[in-house]
């Protein structure tokens, strides 16, 4: 049987004081991708970029609509 791959996709927008419980939950998934809102004002991008096994893509949805970014994801 063979291995199964969890990849974990999410979008974010002013998410900083809410990643390092988000990582902590989702660090054991083989791959992690973030879409970050270029015009966060938090340090959301910065914060995700600091964790090694994130793969951070900065995407730029203007004007700001979860749906959008979600489905851009």
């Amino acid at each position: 049987m063979s291995r199964k791959i969890l990849t974990v996709v999410a979008v974010a927008k002013n998410e900083a004081h809410n990643i390092p419980r988000w990582h902590e939950s989702v660090k054991e998934a083989d791959h992690i991708v973030v879409l970050c809102d270029p015009y966060s004002t938090d340090g959301t991008t910065e914060l995700f970029q600091s964790y090694p096994d994130v793969h951070v893509e900065v995407v730029e949805v203007k004007p700001w609509r979860w749906d959008v970014a979600r489905n851009k994801a």
